[in-house]
């Protein structure tokens, strides 16, 4: 069993030895292909599904005359999403806004949420907690 490395928590440990004894003893690496496969074809579907929502958020796009208008909570959405993916793949994936709008509402939200923990302080201590 030369290359396995030992699991790290307790789980990782029951269905390590799971794998062990469902391979027959030891061989893992019918198993580790399996794993490949399933996730290599996860992966696959994910990139089509995202392939396809791409697609038909151009065509969309083009369909719209008028400037987009957001709500300050469709806003957010799409910038915490867009603040976790990054600005290099918000350039690939953005569609809607420019990307440096959507980056620019998510400095916009982390700034009020710290506007409003100031002004929480500021009233705590006013009252002399």
């Amino acid at each position: 069993m030369a290359g396995v490395t030992m699991p790290l928590c307790l789980a990782s440990v029951k269905a390590y030895n799971w794998m062990i004894n469902a391979a027959g003893g030891g061989d893992i690496m019918d198993w580790v292909r399996i794993l490949a496969y399933i996730t290599g074809t996860v992966d696959q579907e994910l990139l089509l599904r995202n392939e396809y929502l791409a697609a038909e958020n151009r065509i969309l796009k083009a369909q719209i005359k008028t400037r987009l208008r957001l709500t300050d909570a469709e806003g957010v959405t799409l910038a915490e999403i867009a603040h976790r993916l990054g600005r290099k793949a918000l350039e690939d994936v953005a569609n809607v806004m420019k990307p440096h709008i959507i980056m620019g509402w998510y400095w916009r939200l982390v700034a009020r949420k710290l506007d409003g923990y100031k002004s929480l302080r500021t009233s705590a201590d006013q009252r002399g907690c």
